[in-house]
């Protein structure tokens, strides 16, 4: 999966989580929580925000994929 212009949010989210997923472990000053926010394009409107914690169920299904 790539993160392009056109991906959809949720695709891209995966993409940030994967990621994250990634260099957590070969990073010590990146961990949990991590903090997800998202706003259209254009306005400052909060979409969505969600804090993400070890054990988080969604990250966990990514990393059973």
């Amino acid at each position: 999966m790539t993160a392009t212009a056109t991906a959809t949010l949720e695709d891209a989210t995966k993409c940030v989580f994967v990621s994250f997923d990634s260099t957590m472990p070969r990073n010590l000053s990146v961990g949990m929580p991590i903090d997800l926010l998202c706003y259209a394009r254009d306005s400052l409107k909060v979409t969505m925000r969600r804090r993400i914690d070890v054990g988080d169920a969604y990250v966990d299904s990514l990393n059973n994929q």
